[in-house]
């Protein structure tokens, strides 16, 4: 993979960019840990993501 002018890799920056959006998300009951692996936080991302929207659709029906 090539590496971008600031010399970290794409896949360097999606990770940083995916763990700075699940702060957004952090709980108490839920942290954003450092130390989880990356492929764990796409699919925490993609459960919040889903949990919100089910949310949002179910307001909006009423």
């Amino acid at each position: 993979m090539a590496n971008m002018s600031s010399g970290k890799s794409a896949e360097d920056i999606k990770e940083k960019f995916i763990r700075g959006l699940l702060l957004a998300y952090e709980t108490e009951t839920t942290p954003c840990d450092s130390g989880v692996p990356f492929d764990s936080l796409i699919d925490r991302l993609i459960i919040y993501e889903k949990n919100r929207l089910a949310e949002y659709i179910n307001i909006s029906i009423k």
